[in-house]
């Protein structure tokens, strides 16, 4: 209920505040395209070639999902087909500062790509630096995405509900986020928006033996919000079950690795 509350000012379509406040320093929050295109030179090549091969494999695995569209005669008269169209205007909300999940950008930007949506936006928090990471900028440019806006938070969201001076209203929104965004979103709906779901804590089971090499392990969940701080996170649920043939100070490297603590 106090989340609710908090959100409602930011939802308010008449609220004067929320350009003024929020989003009329358009140089502030629109990134630059010739920043999103120079992206490239600031992430490693080995990064870069890991998203190149992410895209070339998500983006084959997407267009066997195109179908085309044939009718079949049931009955005289009566004709059956299944048709699939795209939404013309859908919004991504990325997350980003400790985490910056580019990954998502991949899973989100392809399927629109490849279902031709005509405008297509993308919302992001700033890191530490108060910019959008390279990594995400550098999978937007893959993608095709060209319009991506510097704001978080529930306030990302309530601008791509009603749309501001500086960011356009969309139909659908997607993509994860914290508790505000995922409030933020399912409360978007009472104003026709639709979503794709309220993301909800992330779960993470991990199943090891003597075998395991703890870097891989941890290499598993380098995914999740804060993985160094992997079994403290509120938000994600984590689960490590050793087998019968895991030692105790093979379990104990395993659970420093992911805490950040090197034992020798």
């Amino acid at each position: 209920l106090g989340t609710r509350v908090i959100l409602a000012n930011n939802f308010a379509p008449k609220n004067p505040n929320i350009n003024k406040s929020l989003f009329s320093s358009r140089h502030r929050i629109i990134v630059d395209k010739k920043v999103i295109f120079e992206s490239e030179s600031r992430i490693s090549k080995d990064l870069k070639n890991a998203i190149d091969l992410a895209f070339k494999n998500i983006y084959k695995f997407h267009s066997s999902q195109v179908i085309t569209k044939k009718k079949i005669q049931i009955q005289d008269g009566i004709h059956c087909w299944q048709e699939k169209r795209p939404i013309n205007n859908v919004g991504f909300y990325i997350p980003g500062g400790t985490a910056p999940l580019f990954s998502t950008v991949l899973m989100l930007g392809i399927p629109s790509l490849i279902a031709k949506c005509s405008n297509r936006i993308l919302c992001s928090p700033p890191n530490k630096n108060l910019e959008i990471s390279p990594e995400i900028l550098y999978a937007c440019k893959v993608c095709g995405i060209k319009d991506v806006f510097l704001v978080g938070g529930a306030q990302a969201i309530a601008a791509m509900t009603f749309g501001t001076e500086s960011i356009p209203k969309v139909d659908k929104i997607f993509g994860p986020g914290n508790q505000y965004v995922t409030e933020a979103k399912q409360y978007s709906m009472n104003f026709g928006i639709s979503i794709d779901m309220p993301a909800g804590p992330s779960e993470l089971l991990i199943l090891a033996d003597n075998s395991a090499i703890p870097m891989v392990l941890y290499g598993g969940s380098v995914n999740e919000e804060n993985a160094e701080n992997f079994f403290k996170e509120e938000s994600v649920d984590g689960a490590l079950i050793g087998g019968a043939s895991l030692d105790g100070r093979q379990f104990a490297n395993i659970i420093n690795i992911f805490n950040g603590i090197n034992l020798k």
